[in-house]
């Protein structure tokens, strides 16, 4: 690892010009609202003309008007002749500081094996010159095999720092790598609400549910067809009565279509009448918009659950991940069903936890925490940044 951030230092960084590796421009409203949030966060603490992205993917990578700092993109899916010649091909010298920006990124070996590659090419088109690379509100694991482990703590030890967004990476981190600076911050999306609160206000319609579901193709047919079944009695149940229903797809990019999955569920609906859909489309703020209209909210995503918490709505988490469960236990205020019942596992308990959370009363002025979380995200972030790099020996 380098010593490119030493502690105690704090002298003013006037421009910073980062690389930002994220899983941006693949059709995924979370990681483009994660990707946006850091880049806010990053220009309250540096003057940014410019954040580039290595490798991203064909669909657009959300802007906002007015953002004030210019995106590009560095490099492209390349042929496997091609990319053997990378280190000639890449012109990494020009960045300041190499960020791996955001959400479920550190999980497996081919992954990181890429990414170790990238840290070293960086370090060594910088020569003596500054040399900062580091994770930003990642999560780590969970890892399959223990060559992952060992891709993870390789990858780990060649970086500056570590922020996590959640405490159980910042635990797994600790426990595979030597790294020093693993540290406890908040997902990114929380940048986005510091600066732009009333985005996030609250506007709910009564009686409009919003979901948000996903089903995995890769999951085996007794899971996808049972999935499926109670997908189907949830809707129902919530449109019993004259209740509505917003089918909210958060990821329309090739590896799950949850718009597919929703006009599916349309199609076996009792009540198809009761239901609208919206389908992000790379404008992150209208997708915000359609979950703060909403009065409740069931997701099986975790930037679902995410953005109901930053709209102070109430929302049942359809989803039993490490990262949801972590999620829910730090934003402690949110109002949520804490139930975390699997869409696969046994329908009445999934009906019950739907009843509870609309039995919650529309929540009131929340923040309290929202305040706090970005806080300690942000502050690793000023902190790391407003140090002053010092050469890397080679």
């Amino acid at each position: 690892m380098s010593s490119a951030v030493p502690a105690g230092r704090n002298c003013a960084m006037n421009t910073f010009a980062p690389l930002i590796n994220a899983w941006v421009g693949r059709g995924n409203f979370g990681d483009e609202l994660l990707s946006y949030g850091l880049r806010l966060d990053l220009g309250k603490v540096a003057t940014v003309p410019c954040a580039t992205y290595y490798q991203p993917g064909g669909h657009p990578i959300f802007t906002a008007a007015g953002e004030g700092m210019r995106i590009a993109t560095h490099g492209g899916r390349l042929p496997v002749r091609l990319a053997r010649l990378l280190p000639f091909l890449d012109r990494l010298s020009p960045y300041d500081g190499l960020l791996f920006g955001g959400g479920s990124v550190l999980h497996s070996a081919r992954g990181l094996e890429r990414k170790s590659g990238l840290v070293e090419r960086y370090r060594l088109a910088r020569g003596r010159r500054p040399a900062l690379a580091g994770c930003i509100g990642v999560s780590v694991g969970p890892f399959d095999t223990a060559a992952d482990e060992r891709a993870f703590a390789d990858f780990a030890d060649r970086l500056d720092f570590i922020v996590c967004r959640d405490r159980s990476s910042v635990d797994i981190a600790a426990s595979l790598c030597r790294n020093p600076r693993i540290l406890f911050g908040c997902d990114l999306a929380y940048g986005a609400w510091a600066q732009h609160s009333t985005l996030f206000a609250r506007d709910a319609e009564e009686g409009l549910v919003g979901v948000s579901f996903l089903l995995d193709r890769r999951k085996p047919q007794p899971y996808r067809e049972t999935a499926l079944a109670n997908m189907t009695a949830l809707v129902d149940r919530l449109t019993a009565g004259g209740g509505r229903v917003r089918l909210i797809a958060l990821y329309i990019g090739e590896k799950y279509q949850d718009h597919l999955l929703h006009r599916q569920l349309l199609g076996l609906a009792r009540h198809p009448e009761r239901i609208t859909l919206h389908d992000y489309a790379g404008d992150v703020f209208a997708t915000i918009q359609a979950i703060a209209t909403c009065s409740h909210y069931l997701s099986m995503r975790l930037h679902g659950a995410i953005c109901a918490a930053l709209c102070d709505i109430p929302f049942l988490a359809l989803n039993r991940s490490q990262k949801l469960v972590d999620f829910c236990a730090d934003a402690r205020d949110a109002g949520h069903v804490a139930d975390f019942p699997d869409i696969s596992g046994d329908r009445d308990a999934l009906l019950a936890a739907a009843d509870r959370l609309l039995a919650l009363p529309p929540r009131g002025a929340g923040g309290d925490s929202r305040t706090a979380i970005h806080a300690r995200g942000f502050g690793h972030l000023r902190d790391l940044l407003g140090a002053a790099p010092v050469p890397v020996t080679p």
